[in-house]
């Protein structure tokens, strides 16, 4: 478990990071690091400053799941974090208001909704509203009334 190993990680970091810097970091230098690391190493750097910054994960979130296509980063924050429909409602959020999305952006995101996201009826609610029709119709195989009823909401 990642949560329970977190003081041999921070020792590691410390021990392997080289030319990256961890100490004393100012709040920028802070997010960027952890939008830029591996998770892990976010997630240690990210705990050991919680008191003085606040770490924005929806959008380093976005910025590795939805743009980089890194679903790896986004299983191993499951580990660490509870993942709650808010998220995916933010991320949906991120992604509509996105001026700058690319094919692969939308892909991810597609992804991102069909494999990830359990929750039926919010599932529909952000495939229609970010226009995922194939969502939509991979979801008419569930019970037709269901899906009726999901449609009226």
């Amino acid at each position: 478990n990642v949560v329970t190993h977190r003081p041999a990680l921070q020792l590691s970091l410390l021990k392997e990071s080289g030319s990256k810097e961890v100490i004393n970091l100012e709040p920028k230098a802070v997010s960027k690091f952890v939008e830029e690391q591996p998770f892990i190493e976010a997630l240690v750097v990210a705990d050991a400053y919680k008191d003085k910054v606040h770490i924005d994960w929806v959008n380093t979130l976005y910025k590795k799941i939805v743009i980089n296509g890194d679903f790896r980063y986004f299983q191993e924050f499951k580990m660490a974090f509870s993942v709650s429909s808010a998220l995916f409602q933010d991320l949906a959020s991120r992604f509509q208001h996105d001026k700058d999305k690319t094919v692969e952006a939308t892909n991810n995101m597609r992804k991102l909704l069909a494999v990830h996201l359990k929750n039926l009826p919010l599932k529909h609610k952000l495939a229609t509203e970010l226009g995922l029709s194939d969502i939509l119709q991979s979801m008419s195989s569930y019970d037709s009334g269901y899906l009726s009823d999901l449609a009226k909401l």
